[in-house]
């Protein structure tokens, strides 16, 4: 895993090089792969039923350690049943926080969430809170 053993965001992935292949672009956008993570990962549609359109909030830089990676936020509001049910590994459990906490200065743990620069907390403090 590319963070083990940290929690992360509710979809996380990567943008895909096509090579010779695709709609003209050496790689997909940004927002084409968060409409397929979302897919991918949760079979949500953006746009679709319960789903929202995608709206990017922010990029910023990451660095941890050796991966150093532009890292584009984008969210969709997702009405009435909420997320699908997530599939969890016998002695799993799931812990819900609320977002203000987490992203707050001095969060007890959230170094085991997901790395972190000031910039990143700051700008998801920002839209949270808008």
């Amino acid at each position: 895993a590319k963070h083990g053993r940290r929690w992360g965001p509710t979809v996380h992935g990567e943008v895909r090089c096509y090579g010779a292949g695709g709609d003209g672009h050496a790689a997909e956008l940004a927002a084409q792969a968060a409409e397929r993570e979302l897919t991918e990962q949760l079979g949500l549609s953006a746009g679709g039923t319960n789903v929202g359109q995608l709206e990017h909030w922010f990029s910023c830089a990451m660095e941890d350690g050796s991966c150093k990676e532009l890292v584009d936020v984008f969210v969709a509001d997702i009405e009435g049943g909420g997320l699908p049910p997530l599939p969890l590994r016998p002695g799993e459990a799931v812990d819900w926080v609320f977002c203000g906490h987490v992203f707050e200065e001095h969060c007890p743990g959230a170094e085991l969430l997901f790395h972190m620069r000031k910039e990143y907390r700051a700008s998801m403090l920002r839209r949270c809170r808008a």
